[in-house]
């Protein structure tokens, strides 16, 4: 993201003391942005930056990178603000408690509810990493095999992990040759919602 943020700059041939008052920000915070130091920007920065650049959020943030800028200064429509309610596991598991960290701006045409930041590595395998921001749809349905946010009831953790299910048997499958599956049952765990995509916050 940051390295588009300054590709776009340079496309509008914008300095970043220009860019840092129209944002009403220091020269340096404006730089922050650029390479990276600020790993997560507020929605109101995402949008102003977008407005400023005269592209949408999704192009910004790198999610539509077939999209060219647009000339169009209407560009809300593309995107939506998602709450970050907390952090689910990808590891050993560790007790994860629901918070509120602020919103996540995102593609519009991403159908998921809330957003999850993801600690641990026992997902590598699913290119889903220790950091990330993981986008949960609760679905009405359940698909053997896809990744889901399962609370589990006995141990009060909550993890990120592909889920079978087979009468009352459930087993929920790392991607990461380092973790062992764990073998547990319908009335030891919740499922929170399905993973239907993923920010590498890197």
């Amino acid at each position: 993201m940051e390295k588009r943020i300054k590709e776009i700059r340079l496309q509008k041939k914008l300095t970043l003391l220009e860019v840092a008052k129209r944002l009403g920000v220091s020269e340096a915070t404006a730089q922050r942005y650029e390479s990276g130091e600020i790993k997560n920007l507020k929605y109101d920065t995402i949008v102003a930056l977008a407005e400023l650049f005269n592209v949408s959020p999704a192009y910004l943030m790198g999610w539509d990178d077939n999209a060219a800028p647009s000339s169009s200064n209407i560009i809300m429509p593309s995107a939506k603000k998602l709450p970050i309610v907390g952090v689910v596991c990808a590891g050993d598991g560790v007790y994860c408690q629901d918070d509120f960290q602020g919103s996540f701006i995102i593609d519009i045409q991403v159908d998921a509810d809330f957003c999850l930041k993801v600690k641990g590595n026992s997902m590598e395998g699913a290119l889903i990493y220790d950091g990330d921001i993981a986008f949960i749809k609760k679905d009405d349905y359940f698909n053997d095999g896809d990744i889901y946010a399962v609370e589990r009831l006995d141990l009060s953790e909550a993890s990120l992990k592909k889920v079978y299910i087979n009468d009352n048997s459930v087993m929920l499958i790392p991607c990461n040759s380092d973790y062992s599956p764990v073998a547990t049952t319908l009335d030891q765990i919740r499922i929170i919602g399905r993973c239907v995509g993923v920010y590498h916050n890197r």
